[in-house]
């Protein structure tokens, strides 16, 4: 199922902040996947759960946000779709 997000939301991605617009879910077995459309480049990449994070955001008493593994190179999870 995807599904479109209304107001788009921002997060951290291991290239960087952007924000998602879609979420794609492949059911019980795997992670949902956040589609972000990057703010430096306007590029657009799908990315699952462990490798995003929302961004700070001071209003919502989100003072900082807890870095992402590997954020150079992302990790290769099991079970991802190839």
């Amino acid at each position: 199922m995807i599904t479109q997000i209304n107001p788009a939301l921002p997060v951290e991605t291991p290239k960087g902040p952007g924000l998602a617009h879609f979420v794609i879910d492949y059911g019980h077995e795997h992670n949902l996947h956040w589609v972000v459309f990057l703010d430096s480049n306007g590029e657009c990449w799908t990315y699952q759960n462990p490798q995003i994070r929302g961004q700070k955001n001071i209003t919502q008493g989100r003072m900082e946000v807890t870095p992402i593994k590997g954020k150079e190179e992302p990790e290769k999870y099991v079970g991802t779709l190839r």
